[in-house]
């Protein structure tokens, strides 16, 4: 990997060693010639694995072999592989030829944006601004799909693209576990970028879903004081990232709850929203 501080304010990461190596180990397959649009694919989630042929033991393990490098890369300086890997890596126990064709998908369009880097800068607002979506149903077993970017102006800092871990009765529900399964990363970040001496003013959550930018407005104001009782329905959300022997016993707690207030919720557009870049198809 590349770190490239010449530009005053940006940070550029790059991995076009590890681009060119991976593209040349693949030049044999013919399937993985040329360059596509996108990193997902049309059908990226549909699958039958009845139907469905699989791939020899030996393909099979070139298969596991490149998703894992391709791993390794999107998790450092091309986040715009995140929702096709997120993919993949499901499917390294038994690949079948579809799996196969999607991998390739993203090969071709790796080799058409090789000279992509990752920059990253800061626009001094003191803003943190966490983007966060999801797709609802989108996987064969009706769960939805989880995206999420951090910035603090310019570029990803964080990126998440995971398969949810429940099932969701609407969008609106879906939306909640997104934030569900960032939340961790949303209040860690603030604490992160302030134990380093920076001064952050906001913690800013976008979505495009105002039914679930309201539920959680609801939540957060449900907080009153550390003497109230919390009902059923509010302390759901909240279980995950308090330790709730003794809820208010420890620091860390307390600045878990302060961090809650600090996070505010505003609308974006669906069309704009950037959490759509992490889970969508972009097909």
């Amino acid at each position: 990997m590349e770190i490239d501080f010449s530009k005053k304010g940006k940070l550029i990461y790059s991995q076009y060693d590890c681009i060119y190596e991976r593209l040349f180990s693949v030049s044999k397959y013919k399937d993985m010639q040329g360059k596509s649009p996108t990193p997902a694919s049309p059908h990226l989630f549909q699958n039958d694995d009845e139907a469905a042929v699989f791939l020899p033991e030996d393909q099979a393990d070139l298969f596991h072999h490149y998703v894992a490098q391709l791993l390794f890369l999107c998790k450092r300086a091309r986040p715009d592989l995140q929702t096709a890997v997120a993919f993949l890596c499901t499917r390294v126990k038994a690949p079948n030829k579809h799996d196969w064709k999607k991998l390739c998908h993203v090969i071709r369009y790796l080799r058409g944006t090789a000279h992509l880097p990752l920059i990253i800068g800061w626009d001094q607002s003191g803003n943190i601004y966490w983007y966060v979506d999801a797709a609802f149903a989108a996987h064969n077993n009706m769960r939805g799909h989880t995206g999420a970017i951090m910035t603090m102006g310019h570029g990803t800092i964080v990126g998440i693209s995971n398969k949810q871990k429940t099932n969701t009765k609407s969008s609106t529900e879906a939306e909640l576990v997104g934030v569900d399964e960032a939340l961790p990363l949303i209040l860690c970040s603030r604490m992160f970028a302030e134990a380093q001496g920076m001064r952050i003013k906001d913690n800013i959550l976008y979505q495009d879903n105002m039914s679930a930018i309201k539920n959680k407005s609801v939540l957060s104001l449900s907080v009153i004081s550390p003497s109230q009782i919390f009902h059923a329905q509010q302390v759901e959300l909240l279980l995950v990232f308090l330790e709730w022997s003794d809820p208010w016993a420890s620091a860390w707690d307390v600045r878990c709850v302060t961090c809650l207030y600090s996070l505010h919720g505003r609308f974006f557009f669906t069309w704009s929203s950037l959490g759509n870049l992490i889970y969508f198809m972009l097909s």
